[in-house]
């Protein structure tokens, strides 16, 4: 890449068809890093509540799993963004995935030693990874040319299918291993998981050359390596940056006790095991499979009308689950809509954000906002049982639609041309 270290020597021409082939490579390294990443996430994270289960010898413990790996990746997720801030996304995403490699193993001891504060002290760390994923989101804008990014976006989103197809089915093969290696058998998904975040650590190492960032930095005649300082946690002073955090947090807080409870909601009614897996399955696909095209609507029409579709689909969501009764076909559909919903508030709030504050700041608002929709989140997943236990699954999902029609109400506001401009 030596011929555009200096870009201000060279034909801007040329500058221009080298960072494209580099935004291309670089795509396509994030895709990877994505697909072996989430299926070590993911097999870890199918495992993780029945480990905890285990190890305490008590099935409420299975929440303390999701939980601690949940408020992992939230607060994991700034100090993974100061780090690509200061050296660059590529040693950002090695010291994200290190570490969710590192809590894999600390995971495998809490099993084997049957120490659930060992195993939930791993599991933090293991939530290094998911957080390093979801800023690989990101990493895949910092090139791209407006009109690319949105696709660009989506499309590493999208490369975590294969995780969510391929990751929960491990856990079954992975405990055989583990067993005939003299291990819990529920641990070998973390082994498999250490190996895949090592996979993950290594490709984004060793390929994602020229880092994108510092690249885009010497392109724009900016310092590769910042100083250090600034506050931790940056305000959104522009609204439009505050009305994309504004969905991406209540996207998530609906979005995640809905996945968590509707399926207990359909066991409570005798629904079969067999069709709870395949609801579920259906509604994870949904949060990444369509993710491409909710990059070409926003590119088509806009992030605010993005941010606008996104939510009438979780409110229709809420809807069909909280009148569905126990029909499980009926909730299915829900969650399906819940989880395409979910995927294009992501997309175009994830843009809008990035669009909206300087590049200066850029990396730590992204940071600081994934952190607060990841404790958003698990703070809605913590108090879904409650209330469920008080007011019933209707009354979960009616409290999920007023928020979401709260979040309607202000997008359509700010797409007319109000206060977002």
């Amino acid at each position: 890449m030596t011929d555009i270290e200096n870009p201000a020597d060279v034909d801007r021409t040329a500058v221009g068809a080298e960072v494209a082939r580099v935004q291309a490579r670089t795509v396509r390294v994030l895709a990877v890093t994505q697909v072996v990443g989430g299926v070590g996430a993911l097999a870890g994270t199918t495992a993780g509540g029945l480990l905890a289960a285990s190890v305490a010898g008590d099935p409420a413990a299975a929440g303390y799993a999701q939980g601690s790996q949940v408020a992992g990746a939230a607060l994991l997720a700034l100090p993974i963004v100061l780090i690509m801030q200061r050296f660059g996304r590529r040693r950002g995403m090695v010291a994200g995935f290190t570490t969710g490699l590192v809590g894999a193993c600390v995971a495998v001891l809490g099993g084997w030693t049957d120490s659930l504060p060992v195993l939930m002290a791993g599991l933090i760390l293991y939530g290094a990874a998911t957080a390093t994923s979801l800023q690989s989101r990101y990493a895949a804008t910092d090139l791209a040319t407006p009109a690319q990014r949105a696709r660009a976006l989506s499309t590493v989103v999208w490369a975590a299918t294969a995780g969510v197809a391929i990751g929960p089915n491990l856990v079954g093969p992975t405990a055989a291993v583990a067993e005939r290696a003299g291990l819990p058998p529920l641990t070998g998904a973390y082994v498999f998981a250490a190996a895949a975040f090592l996979v993950a650590a290594t490709v984004a190492g060793t390929m994602l050359r020229p880092d994108p960032l510092l690249l885009s930095r010497r392109v724009a005649g900016e310092p590769t390596r910042p100083a250090p300082g600034g506050t931790w946690v940056p305000r959104l002073t522009t609204p439009p940056a505050r009305l994309a955090l504004m969905t991406m947090v209540v996207s998530h807080s609906v979005m995640l006790p809905l996945m968590v409870i509707t399926p207990v909601h359909m066991a409570a009614a005798g629904t079969g095991l067999t069709v709870i897996g395949a609801a579920a399955s259906t509604h994870v696909l949904g949060m990444y499979v369509l993710s491409p095209l909710a990059g070409r609507l926003c590119d088509r029409f806009g992030r605010r009308a993005g941010l606008v579709s996104g939510s009438t689909l979780l409110l229709t969501a809420t809807v069909v689950a909280g009148t569905a009764g126990h029909d499980s076909w009926r909730l299915t559909a829900g969650l399906v809509l819940l989880g395409v919903g979910w995927s294009a508030c992501l997309v175009s709030g994830s843009l809008l954000l990035s669009e909206s504050v300087p590049a200066e700041r850029r990396l730590r608002v992204q940071g600081t906002a994934d952190m607060t929709v990841g404790l958003c989140a698990a703070t809605g997943g913590l108090i879904a049982g409650p209330v469920v236990g008080t007011f019933g699954f209707a009354g979960l999902t009616l409290g999920a639609g007023v928020m979401v029609l709260c979040l309607i109400a202000v997008q359509v506001h700010a797409l007319l041309g109000g206060r977002a401009g």
